[in-house]
């Protein structure tokens, strides 16, 4: 992203008491949800992303958004904390989405979130000729697991970039008759499961506690010592907590 391109977002960010950034701005869902769950001072948030078209269509909607590169993204005027909504499933690969992790982390003073679909049981589904809608979408390039985000954190952990993280799971799918599964014969780049139009899957295999599925990973980083990680913890909602980086 060009200087006079970040002083522009600095600018406003500091005329306007923003309180959070939206890393892929879309449609303006993940702004909402963060005004629901994490705002506490301004609820004022802005959206980046690199297609002007989304940009667009976000300012249409009455939201504040910026064109940008959230890959080199360096702010004066930092933000309390950042999103990144369904959003790094469409990053191209490991490296840049480490880079969309740090760039988050070095721009936000308390915390950042991240919730995506939950890609770790692509493998034992596909076993059972089946496969979740959003794990064969053309948009969907980097299906990014449990232990990529433990990787890129525990180094971030590691050189005191930030002061605890906790890798999340939310809304358990019990079998394979949930509409979020398809037959792995499904065309591509489908949604739910429909009977009408889908072909014909398996109902019947019950996920017990030895392969437990749900529908989203969801990640909570804190910045700062001084950031109630509990009281943040609780304020979204979640299933179940894989891993938190306090507990040894």
């Amino acid at each position: 992203m060009r200087k006079e391109k970040n002083n522009k977002i600095d600018e406003y960010i500091k005329n306007n008491n923003i309180e959070f950034i939206d890393f892929g701005a879309s449609k303006g869902g993940s702004i909402e949800f963060a005004k629901k769950y994490f705002c506490k001072k301004s609820a004022k948030g802005i959206g980046i992303d690199i297609d002007q078209n989304k940009i667009d269509r976000m300012k249409e909607k009455g939201y504040d958004a910026f064109y940008g590169d959230v890959t080199a993204l360096s702010l004066k005027e930092k933000v309390r904390f950042t999103v990144m909504s369904h959003f790094l499933e469409h990053i191209d690969g490991f490296s840049n989405s480490k880079k969309c992790i740090e760039t988050a982390i070095k721009n936000s003073t308390e915390f950042l979130y991240i919730q995506q679909p939950y890609f770790d049981a692509d493998g034992y589904l596909f076993s059972k000729g089946l496969k979740f809608f959003w794990s064969h979408w053309t948009g969907h390039k980097n299906h990014m697991s449990m232990i990529e985000f433990y990787k890129i954190l525990q180094e971030i952990l590691l050189d005191e970039k930030i002061n605890r993280y906790a890798i999340y799971v939310y809304n358990k799918i019990e079998s394979s008759a949930d509409d979020k599964i398809q037959d792995i014969s499904a065309p591509i780049d489908q949604h739910n499961y429909d009977e009408k139009i889908h072909p014909k899957k398996n109902k019947k295999i019950k996920f017990n506690e030895d392969v437990e599925i749900f529908q989203e990973v969801r990640i909570l980083v804190t910045t700062n010592l001084d950031v109630d990680f509990e009281k943040v913890e609780n304020s979204f909602p979640w299933t179940k907590k894989i891993y938190d980086s306090s507990i040894k």
